[in-house]
């Protein structure tokens, strides 16, 4: 009977909590799923303002996926509003920079960019010398970066211990080296591009920069919705940017989103 009693305060007040607990940790990594499902379901079902709504739920809540950001931009794309469809595509490729999908619809929603198409232009012997920077994500160059590493530290190690396999062990650390060199130094720029570069799309139908950060100011040049920029001096309110021809000017913070989440 005593054992009987043991066995039901136990429960109680053991294991009935950890299985309620269990449980709502279980509702909460179900939770965003749920989400992402009933948004593509909004998609599919041409409910393209609900589908938005949720989908900026993930995002809001913190969740950076590539889908996530394709199936944002192309419910976007689907009402015409071209600034956040391009920013969205421009975070998925971020993650997702051998998908086909995702570089087509961006290339179709940047010919929708009214003004004058101003690129960033791209050093043809530079991108070919580091391919790794746009064929890899940040996640997958530093898991290269890190199986190289280990890998030479392996063949340093077997050059120490063992004389006999010094001289194989040594071409090894070479080879690994130069390879491991290099993806250090792709992971870097890709780091740089993704983290430190501030890259931002105009969100605003239309919108002046000005030679000063203040309405009253004189305006320099005017962007369109869509265009990608460089913010250059991110203050509370204006910042300073540029564009890819090399023009800077002041813009408000409400006229542009940045591609990292942590500036938005």
């Amino acid at each position: 009977m005593i054992h009987k009693h043991l066995l039901v305060y136990l429960f109680s007040t053991v294991f009935l909590p950890l299985t309620i607990i269990d449980g709502s940790l279980a509702d909460e990594v179900l939770h965003p799923n749920t989400i992402f499902f009933e948004a593509n379901h909004f998609y599919k079902t041409e409910q393209y303002a609900q589908a938005i709504e949720a989908y900026e739920e993930l995002v809001t809540a913190g969740i950076a996926s590539g889908h996530l950001f394709y199936n944002l931009g192309n419910a976007y794309i689907k009402t015409g509003i071209i600034g956040k469809a391009i920013l969205n595509y421009e975070r998925a490729l971020q993650r997702l920079p051998r998908d086909a999908d995702v570089k087509s619809n961006l290339e179709y929603a940047r010919s929708l960019v009214e003004g004058e198409t101003i690129t960033e232009k791209h050093n043809w012997l530079f991108s070919r010398a580091f391919f790794l920077v746009h064929y890899l994500n940040l996640d997958e160059l530093t898991v290269v970066v890190s199986l190289l590493y280990i890998s030479l530290m392996a063949f340093l190690i077997l050059s120490i211990l063992f004389r006999s396999l010094r001289r194989a062990a040594n071409y090894g650390i070479a080879i690994f080296g130069i390879f491991l060199l290099f993806s250090a130094s792709c992971f870097a720029l890709r780091l740089h591009k993704t983290q430190f570069e501030r890259r931002a799309v105009i969100t605003s139908e239309s919108v002046e920069a000005r030679f000063e950060p203040s309405n009253a100011a004189t305006s320099h040049f005017t962007l369109y919705e869509g265009m990608v920029i460089k913010v250059l001096e991110p203050h509370p309110e204006w910042s300073k940017i540029e564009r890819w021809d090399g023009k800077a000017g002041w813009l408000s913070n409400l006229a542009f989103k940045t591609l990292s989440l942590q500036g938005s």
